[in-house]
């Protein structure tokens, strides 16, 4: 068995494995994917997309405003 078959093996076993994970545990992946949480700038987000959220324009003008506001 040479170095590219070994890799290839284990790809497919890996991939193989993820699917037989995810369907076994589909319902808890989906929950907390769309579990939702309250971030700092008042914005009720979903637990996936909160470390893109942290990222736009409407938290960080939140943010600076808030800080504008404490001074």
């Amino acid at each position: 068995m040479n170095k590219e078959e070994n890799i290839d093996s284990k790809k497919e076993k890996l991939k193989k494995y993820n699917a037989e994970y995810y369907q076994k545990n589909k319902h808890k992946i989906i929950k907390r994917l769309t579990e939702k949480v309250m971030c700092s700038c008042g914005r009720s987000i979903g637990k996936n997309s909160l470390k893109s959220h942290l990222k736009t324009n409407i938290h960080a003008k939140y943010l600076a405003l808030k800080e504008t506001e404490n001074k």
